[in-house]
Protein backbone atom coordinates (compact mmCIF):
# COMPACT_ATOMS: atom_id res chain seq x y z
CA UNK A 1 0.00 0.00 0.00
CA UNK A 2 1.26 3.34 -0.94
CA UNK A 3 0.39 6.37 1.46
CA UNK A 4 0.19 10.00 0.65
CA UNK A 5 -0.27 13.37 2.37
CA UNK A 6 -2.82 16.29 2.53
CA UNK A 7 -1.80 18.92 5.54
CA UNK A 8 -4.58 21.08 7.12
CA UNK A 9 -1.89 21.30 6.01
CA UNK A 10 -3.91 18.30 3.70
CA UNK A 11 -1.92 15.06 3.37
CA UNK A 12 -2.47 12.74 -0.08
CA UNK A 13 -2.23 8.94 0.18
CA UNK A 14 -2.06 6.47 -2.23
CA UNK A 15 -3.28 3.02 -2.44
CA UNK A 16 -2.44 -0.01 -3.95
CA UNK A 17 -0.21 0.29 -6.81
CA UNK A 18 -2.12 2.56 -8.85
CA UNK A 19 -1.53 6.74 -8.98
CA UNK A 20 -3.25 9.14 -10.17
CA UNK A 21 -3.15 10.87 -13.35
CA UNK A 22 -6.26 13.47 -13.49
CA UNK A 23 -6.91 13.24 -16.88
CA UNK A 24 -10.07 14.29 -15.55
CA UNK A 25 -9.72 17.09 -18.09
CA UNK A 26 -9.54 20.96 -16.89
CA UNK A 27 -12.43 22.65 -15.54
CA UNK A 28 -14.18 25.06 -17.83
CA UNK A 29 -12.46 27.99 -15.36
CA UNK A 30 -10.80 31.01 -17.30
CA UNK A 31 -6.80 31.19 -16.09
CA UNK A 32 -5.67 34.39 -15.43
CA UNK A 33 -3.13 35.96 -18.37
CA UNK A 34 0.47 35.59 -17.98
CA UNK A 35 3.09 38.14 -17.68
CA UNK A 36 4.42 39.87 -21.28
CA UNK A 37 7.75 38.35 -20.52
CA UNK A 38 5.76 35.12 -19.90
CA UNK A 39 7.13 32.32 -21.97
CA UNK A 40 6.12 29.07 -21.59
CA UNK A 41 9.10 26.21 -20.99
CA UNK A 42 9.02 23.91 -24.02
CA UNK A 43 9.76 19.63 -23.60
CA UNK A 44 13.37 19.31 -23.22
CA UNK A 45 12.69 15.53 -22.29
CA UNK A 46 10.64 14.35 -25.47
CA UNK A 47 11.22 13.58 -28.91
CA UNK A 48 8.93 13.72 -31.28
CA UNK A 49 7.05 11.36 -33.43
CA UNK A 50 9.33 10.81 -36.94
CA UNK A 51 6.18 10.24 -38.83
CA UNK A 52 4.49 13.84 -37.38
CA UNK A 53 4.53 16.76 -39.49
CA UNK A 54 4.94 20.13 -37.44
CA UNK A 55 3.44 22.54 -39.82
CA UNK A 56 0.24 20.23 -39.95
CA UNK A 57 0.20 19.38 -36.71
CA UNK A 58 0.59 21.81 -34.14
CA UNK A 59 0.91 18.99 -31.18
CA UNK A 60 4.06 17.48 -32.88
CA UNK A 61 6.70 18.37 -30.41
CA UNK A 62 4.41 16.62 -27.51
CA UNK A 63 4.67 13.71 -29.08
CA UNK A 64 6.45 10.66 -28.25
CA UNK A 65 7.71 8.65 -31.47
CA UNK A 66 6.39 5.70 -29.16
CA UNK A 67 3.25 6.83 -28.66
CA UNK A 68 0.51 4.08 -28.11
CA UNK A 69 -2.63 6.38 -28.41
CA UNK A 70 -5.20 3.46 -29.38
CA UNK A 71 -8.08 3.64 -27.19
CA UNK A 72 -9.77 0.78 -25.47
CA UNK A 73 -11.75 0.34 -22.30
CA UNK A 74 -9.54 2.82 -20.16
CA UNK A 75 -9.82 5.70 -22.43
CA UNK A 76 -7.12 6.87 -24.87
CA UNK A 77 -3.07 7.29 -23.49
CA UNK A 78 -0.56 9.38 -23.88
CA UNK A 79 -2.27 12.11 -25.04
CA UNK A 80 0.22 15.03 -26.69
CA UNK A 81 -2.73 18.23 -25.54
CA UNK A 82 -1.96 17.03 -21.68
CA UNK A 83 1.72 17.10 -21.89
CA UNK A 84 1.45 20.15 -23.66
CA UNK A 85 -1.01 21.44 -21.11
CA UNK A 86 1.24 21.25 -17.90
CA UNK A 87 4.07 22.44 -19.31
CA UNK A 88 2.47 25.55 -20.80
CA UNK A 89 0.75 26.63 -17.50
CA UNK A 90 1.91 30.35 -16.46
CA UNK A 91 2.37 32.13 -13.29
CA UNK A 92 -0.53 32.26 -10.94
CA UNK A 93 -1.03 35.14 -9.81
CA UNK A 94 -2.26 35.36 -6.10
CA UNK A 95 -5.43 34.12 -4.82
CA UNK A 96 -8.29 36.90 -4.13
CA UNK A 97 -8.04 36.20 -0.06
CA UNK A 98 -4.54 36.83 -0.16
CA UNK A 99 -5.28 41.09 -0.09
CA UNK A 100 -4.98 41.97 3.17
CA UNK A 101 -7.77 44.70 3.21
CA UNK A 102 -8.98 44.84 6.87
CA UNK A 103 -7.53 42.14 8.35
CA UNK A 104 -3.96 42.42 10.06
CA UNK A 105 -1.59 39.24 10.47
CA UNK A 106 -0.55 40.88 13.49
CA UNK A 107 -3.58 40.72 15.51
CA UNK A 108 -5.84 38.37 12.99
CA UNK A 109 -8.74 40.65 13.15
CA UNK A 110 -10.60 44.49 11.65
CA UNK A 111 -8.69 47.33 11.87
CA UNK A 112 -10.60 49.50 13.08
CA UNK A 113 -8.43 52.45 14.51
CA UNK A 114 -6.16 53.32 11.72
CA UNK A 115 -5.43 53.05 7.80
CA UNK A 116 -4.05 50.37 6.56
CA UNK A 117 -1.94 50.34 2.97
CA UNK A 118 -0.60 47.16 1.09
CA UNK A 119 1.15 49.33 -2.02
CA UNK A 120 0.49 47.79 -5.66
CA UNK A 121 3.06 48.69 -8.25
CA UNK A 122 1.01 48.10 -10.74
CA UNK A 123 0.51 50.71 -13.03
CA UNK A 124 2.96 53.56 -14.71
CA UNK A 125 1.80 56.62 -15.99
CA UNK A 126 5.55 58.27 -16.34
CA UNK A 127 8.91 56.70 -16.94
CA UNK A 128 11.77 58.31 -17.15
CA UNK A 129 13.90 56.88 -14.57
CA UNK A 130 17.14 57.23 -17.12
CA UNK A 131 17.35 60.86 -15.92
CA UNK A 132 16.52 60.28 -12.37
CA UNK A 133 17.24 63.21 -10.30
CA UNK A 134 16.31 64.35 -6.61
CA UNK A 135 13.05 66.84 -7.01
CA UNK A 136 12.43 69.67 -4.51
CA UNK A 137 8.65 69.29 -5.77
CA UNK A 138 8.01 65.96 -6.22
CA UNK A 139 5.25 67.09 -8.41
CA UNK A 140 7.64 68.45 -10.83
CA UNK A 141 8.81 65.19 -13.03
CA UNK A 142 10.40 67.40 -15.49
CA UNK A 143 13.55 66.10 -14.32
CA UNK A 144 12.72 62.24 -14.89
CA UNK A 145 11.46 59.95 -12.16
CA UNK A 146 8.56 56.94 -12.64
CA UNK A 147 4.81 57.65 -11.20
CA UNK A 148 3.45 54.55 -10.20
CA UNK A 149 -0.12 55.29 -10.06
CA UNK A 150 -3.57 53.79 -7.92
CA UNK A 151 -0.72 52.55 -5.20
CA UNK A 152 -3.11 52.74 -2.57
CA UNK A 153 -6.43 54.62 -1.40
CA UNK A 154 -6.25 57.26 1.43
CA UNK A 155 -9.08 57.94 3.49
CA UNK A 156 -9.41 61.77 3.78
CA UNK A 157 -12.42 63.02 5.29
CA UNK A 158 -14.50 60.68 4.84
CA UNK A 159 -13.49 60.39 0.76
CA UNK A 160 -11.20 57.80 -0.58
CA UNK A 161 -8.39 59.36 -2.64
CA UNK A 162 -6.25 57.49 -4.85
CA UNK A 163 -2.95 57.96 -3.98
CA UNK A 164 0.22 57.56 -6.65
CA UNK A 165 4.17 57.26 -5.54
CA UNK A 166 6.94 58.98 -7.59
CA UNK A 167 10.44 57.58 -7.57
CA UNK A 168 13.44 59.71 -7.48
CA UNK A 169 16.85 59.30 -6.91
CA UNK A 170 20.32 60.18 -7.12
CA UNK A 171 23.14 58.91 -8.54
CA UNK A 172 21.22 57.09 -11.04
CA UNK A 173 23.14 54.94 -13.49
CA UNK A 174 21.17 52.48 -15.50
CA UNK A 175 22.40 49.99 -17.62
CA UNK A 176 18.98 48.89 -20.01
CA UNK A 177 16.29 51.74 -18.99
CA UNK A 178 14.10 49.80 -21.14
CA UNK A 179 13.66 47.27 -18.03
CA UNK A 180 12.51 50.30 -15.98
CA UNK A 181 8.47 50.14 -14.69
CA UNK A 182 6.96 46.85 -14.03
CA UNK A 183 7.72 43.50 -13.79
CA UNK A 184 4.19 41.78 -13.33
CA UNK A 185 3.23 43.12 -10.29
CA UNK A 186 6.31 44.02 -9.17
CA UNK A 187 8.06 47.59 -9.50
CA UNK A 188 11.48 47.03 -11.52
CA UNK A 189 14.61 49.42 -11.37
CA UNK A 190 17.51 48.50 -13.81
CA UNK A 191 20.93 49.21 -12.21
CA UNK A 192 24.42 49.19 -13.78
CA UNK A 193 27.02 47.34 -11.86
CA UNK A 194 29.55 48.77 -8.97
CA UNK A 195 27.36 51.92 -8.55
CA UNK A 196 24.89 52.88 -5.94
CA UNK A 197 21.95 55.17 -5.84
CA UNK A 198 19.68 57.48 -3.02
CA UNK A 199 16.06 55.84 -4.23
CA UNK A 200 12.87 58.22 -2.81
CA UNK A 201 9.59 57.00 -2.65
CA UNK A 202 6.90 59.82 -2.56
CA UNK A 203 2.83 59.46 -2.40
CA UNK A 204 1.35 62.22 -3.52
CA UNK A 205 -2.53 62.59 -4.14
CA UNK A 206 -3.56 61.89 -7.53
CA UNK A 207 -6.17 64.45 -8.22
CA UNK A 208 -4.30 67.53 -6.12
CA UNK A 209 -0.60 66.08 -6.84
CA UNK A 210 -0.13 67.71 -3.25
CA UNK A 211 2.04 64.80 -0.58
CA UNK A 212 -0.18 62.27 0.58
CA UNK A 213 0.28 60.84 4.36
CA UNK A 214 -0.66 57.61 4.65
CA UNK A 215 -1.08 55.31 7.77
CA UNK A 216 0.72 52.08 8.50
CA UNK A 217 1.98 50.97 5.26
CA UNK A 218 3.89 48.11 4.02
CA UNK A 219 7.26 47.93 1.46
CA UNK A 220 9.00 44.63 0.29
CA UNK A 221 12.49 44.43 -1.40
CA UNK A 222 12.76 41.04 -3.39
CA UNK A 223 15.93 39.53 -4.93
CA UNK A 224 18.75 41.00 -3.12
CA UNK A 225 21.34 38.26 -4.17
CA UNK A 226 24.61 37.84 -5.76
CA UNK A 227 26.71 37.21 -8.90
CA UNK A 228 27.92 34.01 -10.13
CA UNK A 229 30.36 31.82 -7.57
CA UNK A 230 33.42 33.61 -9.06
CA UNK A 231 32.35 37.14 -8.65
CA UNK A 232 30.43 36.41 -5.93
CA UNK A 233 32.89 38.66 -2.89
CA UNK A 234 32.03 41.51 -5.42
CA UNK A 235 28.78 41.04 -6.98
CA UNK A 236 26.98 41.90 -3.58
CA UNK A 237 23.55 43.51 -3.57
CA UNK A 238 23.00 45.36 -0.50
CA UNK A 239 19.91 47.42 0.57
CA UNK A 240 20.55 50.00 3.29
CA UNK A 241 17.48 51.40 5.09
CA UNK A 242 16.06 53.27 8.73
CA UNK A 243 12.91 54.98 9.32
CA UNK A 244 10.77 51.67 9.35
CA UNK A 245 8.93 50.58 12.21
CA UNK A 246 9.92 46.58 11.73
CA UNK A 247 11.07 44.19 8.96
CA UNK A 248 10.24 40.99 8.59
CA UNK A 249 12.91 38.39 6.76
CA UNK A 250 13.73 34.58 6.93
CA UNK A 251 16.72 33.82 9.65
CA UNK A 252 19.34 32.63 8.17
CA UNK A 253 19.81 29.78 10.36
CA UNK A 254 16.27 28.63 8.48
CA UNK A 255 16.90 28.82 5.52
CA UNK A 256 17.13 32.88 4.76
CA UNK A 257 19.70 34.53 1.95
CA UNK A 258 20.01 37.55 3.63
CA UNK A 259 22.89 38.96 5.96
CA UNK A 260 21.48 41.65 7.97
CA UNK A 261 23.72 44.76 9.73
CA UNK A 262 22.13 47.83 11.84
CA UNK A 263 24.25 50.57 10.95
CA UNK A 264 24.29 54.12 11.84
CA UNK A 265 22.30 54.56 9.11
CA UNK A 266 19.47 52.39 9.37
CA UNK A 267 20.14 48.39 8.73
CA UNK A 268 21.87 46.73 5.73
CA UNK A 269 20.40 43.37 3.97
CA UNK A 270 23.22 41.81 1.74
CA UNK A 271 22.61 39.24 -0.36
CA UNK A 272 24.48 35.86 -0.24
CA UNK A 273 23.19 33.79 -2.65
CA UNK A 274 23.93 33.52 -6.53
CA UNK A 275 20.61 34.40 -8.32
CA UNK A 276 19.32 34.80 -11.63
CA UNK A 277 16.51 36.67 -13.55
CA UNK A 278 14.73 33.87 -14.20
CA UNK A 279 14.31 33.23 -10.16
CA UNK A 280 12.76 36.97 -10.05
CA UNK A 281 9.32 37.34 -8.31
CA UNK A 282 6.03 38.39 -10.79
CA UNK A 283 3.39 38.37 -7.35
CA UNK A 284 4.22 39.74 -4.02
CA UNK A 285 1.68 37.32 -2.51
CA UNK A 286 2.87 34.34 -4.49
CA UNK A 287 6.19 33.97 -3.53
CA UNK A 288 8.18 30.58 -3.85
CA UNK A 289 10.75 29.23 -1.62
CA UNK A 290 13.77 30.58 -3.19
CA UNK A 291 11.95 34.37 -3.35
CA UNK A 292 11.18 34.27 0.49
CA UNK A 293 14.72 33.99 1.69
CA UNK A 294 15.85 36.55 -0.72
CA UNK A 295 13.30 38.96 0.46
CA UNK A 296 12.48 41.49 3.54
CA UNK A 297 9.21 43.17 4.35
CA UNK A 298 8.96 46.52 6.03
CA UNK A 299 6.15 47.96 7.67
CA UNK A 300 6.32 51.30 8.38
CA UNK A 301 4.34 53.84 11.18
CA UNK A 302 1.41 55.79 9.86
CA UNK A 303 2.77 59.63 9.17
CA UNK A 304 4.96 59.44 6.47
CA UNK A 305 4.64 60.83 2.73
CA UNK A 306 8.19 59.42 2.05
CA UNK A 307 11.01 57.33 2.72
CA UNK A 308 14.19 56.98 1.21
CA UNK A 309 17.48 54.57 1.58
CA UNK A 310 20.27 53.26 -0.84
CA UNK A 311 20.63 50.86 -2.77
CA UNK A 312 24.45 49.08 -4.07
CA UNK A 313 25.67 46.68 -6.36
CA UNK A 314 28.86 45.18 -6.61
CA UNK A 315 30.70 44.01 -9.64
CA UNK A 316 28.60 41.94 -12.14
CA UNK A 317 30.06 39.96 -15.27
CA UNK A 318 26.47 40.70 -17.13
CA UNK A 319 26.93 44.47 -16.08
CA UNK A 320 23.42 46.04 -14.74
CA UNK A 321 21.25 44.13 -12.37
CA UNK A 322 17.88 44.46 -11.46
CA UNK A 323 16.11 46.04 -8.12
CA UNK A 324 12.80 45.21 -7.63
CA UNK A 325 10.02 46.03 -4.70
CA UNK A 326 6.33 45.91 -4.26
CA UNK A 327 4.05 45.99 -0.60
CA UNK A 328 2.83 43.34 1.24
CA UNK A 329 4.42 40.13 0.72
CA UNK A 330 2.72 36.24 1.60
CA UNK A 331 5.65 36.20 4.18
CA UNK A 332 4.00 38.90 6.34
CA UNK A 333 1.51 36.28 7.28
CA UNK A 334 3.84 34.45 9.01
CA UNK A 335 3.43 36.85 12.38
CA UNK A 336 -0.12 34.92 12.82
CA UNK A 337 -0.41 32.36 15.36
CA UNK A 338 -2.58 29.71 13.01
CA UNK A 339 -4.14 26.69 14.09
CA UNK A 340 -1.90 23.75 13.53
CA UNK A 341 -4.33 20.13 12.92
CA UNK A 342 -2.68 17.45 15.20
CA UNK A 343 -3.68 14.36 14.53
CA UNK A 344 -1.49 12.62 16.82
CA UNK A 345 -3.51 13.20 19.68
CA UNK A 346 -7.40 12.58 18.11
CA UNK A 347 -8.89 9.42 17.57
CA UNK A 348 -12.04 9.31 15.48
CA UNK A 349 -15.50 9.31 16.83
CA UNK A 350 -17.78 7.36 13.43
CA UNK A 351 -16.54 7.00 10.22
CA UNK A 352 -19.76 6.91 7.62
CA UNK A 353 -18.38 9.27 4.70
CA UNK A 354 -21.06 9.59 1.76
CA UNK A 355 -23.40 7.01 3.97
CA UNK A 356 -20.77 4.15 2.94
CA UNK A 357 -20.02 3.18 6.23
CA UNK A 358 -17.93 1.11 8.67
CA UNK A 359 -20.44 3.16 11.01
CA UNK A 360 -23.82 4.19 10.52
CA UNK A 361 -26.17 6.93 11.53
CA UNK A 362 -24.59 10.30 10.65
CA UNK A 363 -22.96 11.18 7.09
CA UNK A 364 -19.63 11.79 7.74
CA UNK A 365 -16.04 11.57 9.69
CA UNK A 366 -15.50 13.22 12.94
CA UNK A 367 -12.28 13.59 14.56
CA UNK A 368 -12.15 14.70 18.19
CA UNK A 369 -9.41 17.13 20.21
CA UNK A 370 -7.68 18.17 16.98
CA UNK A 371 -6.33 21.38 17.95
CA UNK A 372 -6.64 23.10 21.40
CA UNK A 373 -6.41 26.96 21.47
CA UNK A 374 -6.35 28.51 24.52
CA UNK A 375 -8.35 26.48 26.62
CA UNK A 376 -10.74 25.32 23.37
CA UNK A 377 -10.16 22.01 22.15
CA UNK A 378 -11.39 21.19 18.46
CA UNK A 379 -13.06 18.84 16.51
CA UNK A 380 -12.85 18.63 12.27
CA UNK A 381 -15.60 17.10 10.89
CA UNK A 382 -15.08 15.66 7.32
CA UNK A 383 -18.11 15.53 4.68
CA UNK A 384 -18.97 14.52 1.21
CA UNK A 385 -20.83 16.64 -0.30
CA UNK A 386 -20.81 14.87 -3.81
CA UNK A 387 -21.27 11.00 -4.53
CA UNK A 388 -17.96 9.28 -2.90
CA UNK A 389 -17.23 5.60 -4.24
CA UNK A 390 -14.57 4.04 -1.75
CA UNK A 391 -12.65 1.71 -2.54
CA UNK A 392 -12.18 0.58 1.18
CA UNK A 393 -13.80 2.59 4.15
CA UNK A 394 -11.90 0.57 6.33
CA UNK A 395 -9.45 2.58 5.60
CA UNK A 396 -10.85 5.84 6.52
CA UNK A 397 -9.77 6.93 9.93
CA UNK A 398 -5.93 7.89 11.44
CA UNK A 399 -2.53 6.23 9.94
CA UNK A 400 -0.09 7.23 12.40
CA UNK A 401 0.56 11.01 11.76
CA UNK A 402 -2.05 12.03 9.70
CA UNK A 403 -5.82 11.42 9.22
CA UNK A 404 -6.90 9.22 6.21
CA UNK A 405 -9.27 9.54 3.41
CA UNK A 406 -10.09 6.76 1.06
CA UNK A 407 -10.85 7.14 -2.42
CA UNK A 408 -11.84 5.00 -5.43
CA UNK A 409 -10.00 4.88 -8.50
CA UNK A 410 -12.02 6.14 -12.06
CA UNK A 411 -13.75 2.60 -13.43
CA UNK A 412 -15.66 2.29 -16.84
CA UNK A 413 -18.92 2.29 -16.32
CA UNK A 414 -19.25 -0.07 -19.47
CA UNK A 415 -17.53 -2.74 -16.93
CA UNK A 416 -19.64 -5.24 -15.31
CA UNK A 417 -17.40 -4.99 -12.06
CA UNK A 418 -17.51 -1.21 -12.34
CA UNK A 419 -19.04 0.47 -9.35
CA UNK A 420 -19.49 3.81 -10.99
CA UNK A 421 -16.53 5.37 -9.47
CA UNK A 422 -15.17 8.71 -10.70
CA UNK A 423 -12.37 8.75 -9.25
CA UNK A 424 -13.23 12.76 -7.76
CA UNK A 425 -14.94 13.63 -4.76
CA UNK A 426 -15.94 16.41 -3.05
CA UNK A 427 -15.24 17.51 0.66
CA UNK A 428 -15.67 19.84 3.24
CA UNK A 429 -13.53 20.66 6.31
CA UNK A 430 -15.58 22.20 9.17
CA UNK A 431 -14.13 22.97 12.79
CA UNK A 432 -16.19 22.43 15.55
CA UNK A 433 -15.88 22.91 19.40
CA UNK A 434 -14.98 19.85 20.86
CA UNK A 435 -17.95 17.94 21.70
CA UNK A 436 -20.72 19.92 20.29
CA UNK A 437 -21.75 20.58 16.84
CA UNK A 438 -20.95 24.90 17.15
CA UNK A 439 -18.41 25.91 14.55
CA UNK A 440 -14.98 27.22 16.02
CA UNK A 441 -13.76 30.24 13.09
CA UNK A 442 -10.08 29.96 13.14
CA UNK A 443 -8.71 33.42 12.15
CA UNK A 444 -5.76 31.55 10.62
CA UNK A 445 -5.70 27.64 9.70
CA UNK A 446 -3.13 25.84 8.10
CA UNK A 447 -3.75 23.48 5.59
CA UNK A 448 -1.48 21.32 3.16
CA UNK A 449 -0.97 18.27 0.66
CA UNK A 450 1.56 15.90 0.91
CA UNK A 451 3.11 13.18 -1.35
CA UNK A 452 1.28 14.11 -4.92
CA UNK A 453 2.88 12.09 -7.49
CA UNK A 454 1.97 9.47 -10.64
CA UNK A 455 2.46 5.86 -10.78
CA UNK A 456 5.30 4.01 -13.10
CA UNK A 457 4.23 4.87 -16.69
CA UNK A 458 3.59 2.27 -19.26
CA UNK A 459 3.62 2.14 -23.08
CA UNK A 460 0.35 3.33 -23.23
CA UNK A 461 -0.22 5.74 -20.23
CA UNK A 462 2.81 8.43 -19.09
CA UNK A 463 1.76 10.03 -16.51
CA UNK A 464 -0.28 7.96 -15.19
CA UNK A 465 -2.88 7.91 -12.53
CA UNK A 466 -2.35 11.54 -11.85
CA UNK A 467 -2.93 12.47 -8.60
CA UNK A 468 -4.88 16.41 -7.95
CA UNK A 469 -6.29 18.49 -5.27
CA UNK A 470 -8.41 21.46 -5.92
CA UNK A 471 -9.08 24.15 -3.41
CA UNK A 472 -10.50 27.54 -3.15
CA UNK A 473 -10.74 30.39 -0.75
CA UNK A 474 -7.18 30.03 0.84
CA UNK A 475 -4.56 33.48 1.46
CA UNK A 476 -1.50 32.44 0.70
CA UNK A 477 0.02 29.03 -0.48
CA UNK A 478 3.84 27.61 -0.06
CA UNK A 479 5.96 25.16 -2.62
CA UNK A 480 9.04 24.07 -2.19
CA UNK A 481 12.19 25.38 -4.80
CA UNK A 482 12.44 23.83 -7.09
CA UNK A 483 8.53 22.09 -6.97
CA UNK A 484 6.82 18.79 -8.86
CA UNK A 485 3.80 20.24 -8.11
CA UNK A 486 2.31 21.44 -11.56
CA UNK A 487 -0.70 24.32 -10.62
CA UNK A 488 -3.80 24.98 -12.45
CA UNK A 489 -5.22 28.80 -11.49
CA UNK A 490 -8.60 28.05 -12.53
CA UNK A 491 -10.13 31.57 -10.88
CA UNK A 492 -9.44 34.26 -8.90
CA UNK A 493 -10.20 31.90 -5.91
CA UNK A 494 -9.21 28.35 -7.16
CA UNK A 495 -6.41 26.64 -7.90
CA UNK A 496 -5.80 22.76 -8.80
CA UNK A 497 -2.74 21.06 -7.67
CA UNK A 498 -1.62 17.97 -10.39
CA UNK A 499 1.16 15.75 -10.06
CA UNK A 500 3.70 15.40 -12.27
CA UNK A 501 6.74 12.80 -11.35
CA UNK A 502 6.63 9.04 -10.28
CA UNK A 503 6.85 7.99 -7.01
CA UNK A 504 6.48 4.64 -4.56
CA UNK A 505 5.10 4.12 -1.36
CA UNK A 506 8.39 4.36 -0.04
CA UNK A 507 8.69 8.02 -0.50
CA UNK A 508 6.15 8.79 1.66
CA UNK A 509 6.21 11.09 4.51
CA UNK A 510 5.76 9.26 8.28
CA UNK A 511 5.59 12.73 9.91
CA UNK A 512 4.35 16.51 8.36
CA UNK A 513 6.85 18.20 9.84
CA UNK A 514 9.96 15.94 8.62
CA UNK A 515 10.53 15.85 5.29
CA UNK A 516 13.38 14.97 3.19
CA UNK A 517 14.00 17.21 -0.35
CA UNK A 518 12.23 14.86 -2.47
CA UNK A 519 8.72 14.82 0.02
CA UNK A 520 9.04 18.56 0.07
CA UNK A 521 8.79 18.89 -3.85
CA UNK A 522 5.75 17.18 -3.80
CA UNK A 523 3.99 19.11 -0.79
CA UNK A 524 1.89 21.96 -1.28
CA UNK A 525 0.74 24.22 2.01
CA UNK A 526 -2.11 26.55 2.35
CA UNK A 527 -2.71 29.44 5.22
CA UNK A 528 -6.68 30.55 5.73
CA UNK A 529 -7.74 32.62 7.30
CA UNK A 530 -11.05 33.59 9.07
CA UNK A 531 -12.50 30.56 8.45
CA UNK A 532 -14.96 27.71 10.05
CA UNK A 533 -15.44 25.44 6.83
CA UNK A 534 -13.15 24.73 3.73
CA UNK A 535 -13.44 22.78 1.11
CA UNK A 536 -11.63 20.36 -1.34
CA UNK A 537 -11.59 18.46 -4.24
CA UNK A 538 -9.50 15.02 -4.56
CA UNK A 539 -9.29 13.20 -8.11
CA UNK A 540 -7.48 10.33 -8.86
CA UNK A 541 -6.75 10.53 -12.84
CA UNK A 542 -6.97 7.72 -15.88
CA UNK A 543 -6.61 4.71 -16.74
CA UNK A 544 -9.39 3.29 -15.70
CA UNK A 545 -9.28 0.66 -12.62
CA UNK A 546 -11.07 -0.52 -10.07
CA UNK A 547 -8.91 -0.29 -6.81
CA UNK A 548 -8.25 3.20 -4.48
CA UNK A 549 -6.05 5.48 -2.62
CA UNK A 550 -5.69 6.89 0.43
CA UNK A 551 -5.74 10.86 1.45
CA UNK A 552 -4.26 12.30 4.63
CA UNK A 553 -4.97 15.24 6.65
CA UNK A 554 -2.65 16.81 8.93
CA UNK A 555 -1.31 20.12 10.64
CA UNK A 556 1.45 22.49 9.30
CA UNK A 557 3.99 20.49 6.60
CA UNK A 558 7.55 21.63 6.76
CA UNK A 559 7.17 22.67 3.28
CA UNK A 560 5.43 26.29 5.22
CA UNK A 561 7.51 29.34 5.12
CA UNK A 562 6.45 29.90 8.79
CA UNK A 563 6.39 28.13 12.15
CA UNK A 564 3.20 28.64 13.90
CA UNK A 565 4.25 30.73 16.30
CA UNK A 566 3.33 34.48 16.33
CA UNK A 567 6.65 35.21 14.66
CA UNK A 568 7.86 31.85 13.56
CA UNK A 569 10.85 31.86 11.21
CA UNK A 570 10.37 35.31 10.85
CA UNK A 571 13.10 37.59 12.30
CA UNK A 572 11.37 40.52 13.17
CA UNK A 573 14.08 43.50 13.16
CA UNK A 574 13.12 47.35 14.61
CA UNK A 575 14.99 49.86 13.32
CA UNK A 576 16.25 53.37 14.84
CA UNK A 577 12.79 54.76 13.61
CA UNK A 578 13.45 58.48 12.46
CA UNK A 579 10.57 61.16 12.39
CA UNK A 580 8.88 61.24 9.42
CA UNK A 581 9.39 64.02 7.24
Amino acid sequence: MMVKCVSLLLLYSVEGKQESESLHLLQTHSAPKPPPDFKPPMPTTLSPAEECDPKSDDLCVWRHSDDDTTCGDDGCGNRAEFRKKFAELPPVEAPENAEPDDVIAENGGPVTDKQFHNLHFTKVSENSLSLLQAQNSIGDLGSGGIRYVDVTTLEVNGEDRQIDCIVTADGYTPYDASKNGLRGKVGNINLMHSTSVDLTFSFVDQATNEPATLGEFFFSVFDIDTGDAEEAKGAKETLTIGGYKEAYLIPREKGGQLDMVHTADGTSFTGSVHGLGTDNPTDPLVLSETQAQRTVNFKFAPGRSSFKFKYNLGLASNAGRNFQFAGMTNLYFCKAPKVNLNFSNAHVEYSNLGNKGPDTGKEGLLYRNVAQVGEQWLDLEVNAVTEYFPFNVDRNGLNGAFAQINLGTPCNNGKSSCNGATGTCDFTFSLKKAGTDDPYEAEWLYFSMFDLDTAKKNKKWNPKWQESMTVSGFASQYLSSPTDVAVEQLDKKTFRYNATVFGTGKDNPKEPMELNDLQKRRTVTFVYRATSVFKATFAIGLPHYVDGRNFQIAGKSATATCDQGTYGDVVVATAHVTPPP
